[in-house]
């Protein structure tokens, strides 16, 4: 539905759809799923293109965690909803094509403010933005 709740399950999808990306290397559905002014719908895109071509991939233990997430209505004279999402980044390794460890990612613990918007074939990822935890707080107070 057109509901804070669609909204939320959209971003939380979008989270799903960029981490599986990030194991298969396929940045197609990241595409789909949003659209082409979206900057960090974009570099998630260009890391993943860049990774692969250089043929550098994840070691197992890499994992992006969906913690908590919290759908809002859009504010007036606004077609778009927005949705805080945190989530976790464990630690993991980047091997190159030869098996050699290239980087480390150290684990993190970010929230996302996702914008979204309902279109006549589904929902559409505007924006991401990181925001601190006084940001989200306001957020929720504004909006909820």
């Amino acid at each position: 539905g057109v509901d804070p709740e669609g909204a939320r399950q959209a971003a939380v999808e979008f989270m799903e759809v960029v981490e599986e990306a990030w194991w298969t290397g396929d940045t197609s559905e990241i595409q789909s799923r949003s659209e082409n002014t979206c900057a960090y719908c974009l570099t998630q895109i260009a890391e993943i293109e860049e990774n692969n071509r250089l043929g550098i991939y994840a070691s197992e233990e890499m994992t992006l965690t969906i913690g908590h997430s919290e759908g809002f209505a859009p504010m007036l004279d606004n077609e778009f909803h927005s949705v805080l999402v945190e989530l976790f980044g464990s630690e993991a390794d980047l091997y190159n094509s030869a098996g050699e460890a290239v980087e480390r990612s150290i684990e993190s613990g970010f929230t996302l403010l996702v914008v979204v918007r309902k279109t006549h074939s589904g929902w559409s990822i505007v924006q991401a933005l990181g925001v601190s935890a006084d940001e989200a707080a306001t957020i929720r107070s504004e909006r909820s």
